[in-house]
């Protein structure tokens, strides 16, 4: 269907669903931007206890859902409202999760006003936590603290037969 400059609207009546079905073949919803703001938004409108949902049942482990940028110098960005008491999980399958940047690009995690934790819950010897620098380069490894007590860094072997090695 094309339409004119009016575009093309669809609304239901009250609790009407729309559903569209491509059957074995691939579809897609493609705004051709010719100038800023021409954005495409997919949203759920009200204050309930509804979602977004992006659902796939593909069996590829490198991509069965991909969210990407093909601009070179285009950002994603998750997002919250200000003074939001939600939050951002990520609850992985066996495979982890995995983070890495191109080169010249950082990685920080920032935390405002909460204790935080970095975790290795381990169940089998061997299953190390590693923090390290690595390249053969001028670099270090640097541990600090703003913190005002007497153990404003500590470093604590807690377990009953554990110890500290340097």
């Amino acid at each position: 269907t094309l339409t004119g400059s009016g575009g093309y609207i669809v609304t239901t009546n009250t609790g009407g669903p729309i559903q569209m079905t491509a059957q074995a073949a691939a579809s897609y919803i493609v705004v051709n931007s010719t100038s800023a703001n021409q954005n495409l938004t997919l949203g759920v409108n009200g204050t309930t206890d509804s979602s977004l949902i992006l659902q796939s049942s593909g069996t590829s482990t490198t991509q069965a859902i991909l969210i990407q940028t093909t601009s070179t110098s285009g950002s994603i960005l998750i997002n919250q409202a200000a003074g939001s008491s939600g939050g951002v999980g990520v609850h992985s399958g066996a495979g982890g999760v995995y983070v890495d940047t191109q080169i010249g690009g950082g990685i920080n995690l920032l935390a405002n006003g909460a204790s935080s934790s970095f975790i290795n819950q381990t169940t089998a010897d061997g299953q190390d936590l590693t923090v390290c620098v690595q390249g053969s380069t001028g670099s270090k490894l640097v541990l600090c603290s703003q913190g005002t007590g007497v153990q404003s860094i500590l470093v604590q072997a807690t377990g009953s037969s554990g110890g500290i090695y340097a």
